[in-house]
């Protein structure tokens, strides 16, 4: 009896994965005949037949769920989870563990090797970049490219920075809204360290460090030499750090 083809078959349209089945062919399985026997198969049966599965490419038009929550993605807010089923708002990539860790390991055992992290606000921009040398130099590196400085601050609010230090792109270092005092605390440039002040030429250190702590220090030294006479002598006119 020659084969014959099934024909006029009605589209599924929807599948039940776990009880929908196909026939198929055992050919382990001779009881029928030499040739096989038919037996009939899942879907998941299909899909589980093997621990591994080999495809050339995969496109995945709705949500991806590995092992509940180990990668979740979640494609109705473009996020991606790892260890969370549930990517919050606000994130791309949410990772959640008792210690979450990210390793950045390189495969070069010779030269000068970098592990990277780059920071762009455009496709084809590099405006910063956090990277470790290994094999080499060693050391660890921020670099700023967009010339705008490199900031530490904290930030109750999202949205919001209160800057403390700054290093910007000339080496100066300044520090801010120290202890709830707005305003700039401190300066560190070329001429030199200014305490409330940004140092000057007239004297670098001397010149702006006098002006807010030296005073009070100066008038206790002079009090302590009149109370213990002999023992100490300073003449303030003559140092000129301690001039006011």
């Amino acid at each position: 009896m020659a084969d014959t083809k099934i024909t006029a078959l009605t589209a599924l349209t929807a599948a039940d994965p776990a009880n929908d089945v196909l026939p198929i062919v055992d050919v382990s399985d001779t009881t029928m005949a030499a040739s096989g026997t038919t037996k009939k198969i899942s879907v998941n049966n299909i899909l589980g037949a093997s621990g591994t599965a080999t495809l050339a490419s995969a496109t995945i038009t709705g949500d991806l769920t590995v092992d509940t929550s180990t990668l979740k993605v979640d494609s109705a807010n473009n996020r991606v989870g790892i260890g969370t089923a549930s990517p919050a708002a606000g994130s791309t990539l949410h990772i959640v563990d008792s210690d979450p860790t990210i390793l950045l390991q390189g495969n070069q055992l010779s030269g000068l090797r970098y592990n990277r992290i780059r920071f762009a606000n455009q496709p084809g921009s590099l405006n910063y970049e956090i990277y470790g040398s290994y094999y080499g130099s060693g050391g660890l590196y921020v670099a700023d490219y967009s010339n705008s400085g490199i900031l530490f601050g904290v930030s109750n609010t999202p949205g919001t920075f209160t800057e403390r230090y700054k290093i910007d792109s000339t080496g100066v270092a300044t520090w801010s809204n120290v202890g709830g005092v707005a305003g700039t605390a401190m300066t560190l440039n070329a001429t030199g360290l200014g305490v409330g002040l940004v140092p000057s030429s007239l004297g670098g250190f001397g010149t702006t460090l006098r002006q807010k702590a030296l005073p009070v220090l100066v008038d206790f030294l002079l009090k302590a030499v009149l109370v213990r006479a002999g023992l100490v002598f300073i003449q303030a006119t003559t140092c000129p750090i301690l001039q006011r």
